[in-house]
């Protein structure tokens, strides 16, 4: 009999430890799979799709999306989902600048994850992380074409550049654009030109878009390998002004484009877009 109790005793302690290893191997699939709340959002692997927890949600769609970013900033965002849903709250909360960068790096991971995100009938994202960052991005770009955001006005404001004289034979080009007729400056076209890169080649300043506009083609004519490539960038130092200018992805290419332009004795100046 005692060695019966024994080997039941055994038994019994066997199958205890097998039921706890499979708990365990049961817990980490789960984890891996990131199918238990864990308090941060789902990384939609294995084809699942990734939706925002209900807290970060709701912040965004009731238009607290701060609140939405705390959230999420408190929690490790490891996952491509992770840092779509951060991009979308970073826009959502007005940094459309700051998102824009978000959305680029994303659309470039090539990110497959699944992602939904819908504020009742609005949806703001259903399908992949790169896809839908594509989608994002274009839609910031738009917004941002003319009007751009710079938390850091500048103490100084240059003129720009001088409007062109008036001969005999345009007066009657009244309020159009004059053909600049002054000396050309050679710098080298940049290779890491995009219209959504940080860092902007400051040529010239206007106080009005209208200005802006009609006085492009004169910078153009300026500096001929620049040609296609002036961006405006809106900004508020003490009032409304546009600035014509290069966006660029590589910093050093843009400190030497502007050396260029200021060894010429011209105005340059390299400008951070993020901040």
């Amino acid at each position: 009999m005692p060695a019966r109790s024994d080997m039941n005793h055994a038994n019994w302690g066997r199958a205890r430890l097998v039921s706890a290893l499979s708990a365990l191997s049961f817990l980490a699939a789960c984890s891996s799979l990131n199918i238990l709340g864990t308090g941060g959002a789902p990384t939609g692997a294995n084809g699942g799709t990734a939706r925002m927890q209900r807290d970060v949600l709701g912040a965004v769609c009731e238009g607290h999306a701060e609140d939405a970013i705390a959230i999420m900033a408190s929690e490790p965002l490891m996952s491509a989902a992770d840092r779509f849903f951060i991009a979308i709250a970073t826009e959502e909360a007005g940094h459309a600048a700051r998102a824009r960068m978000m959305y680029a790096k994303l659309m470039q991971s090539d990110a497959q994850d699944r992602v939904s995100v819908r504020c009742g009938r609005r949806v703001l994202a259903d399908g992949t992380v790169s896809g839908e960052a594509a989608k994002r991005l274009a839609a910031v770009a738009r917004d941002l074409a003319v009007l751009d955001v710079n938390l850091r006005p500048m103490l100084q404001l240059h003129k720009g550049l001088p409007p062109a004289k008036t001969t005999a034979n345009n007066q009657s080009n009244k309020g159009g654009n004059i053909p600049y007729d002054g000396p050309r400056r050679a710098v080298n076209r940049p290779g890491s030109q995009s219209p959504f890169g940080q860092w902007f080649v400051h040529l010239s300043s206007y106080r009005s878009i209208e200005s802006a506009t009609e006085n492009r083609s004169t910078i153009e004519a300026k500096y001929p390998a620049l040609e296609g490539i002036i961006d405006q960038w809106e900004v508020d130092v003490n009032g409304p002004a546009i600035r014509l200018g290069v966006r660029l992805n590589d910093r050093a290419e843009a400190v030497d484009l502007c050396d260029s332009v200021k060894s010429q004795g011209e105005y340059c100046a390299v400008l951070d877009t993020s901040n």
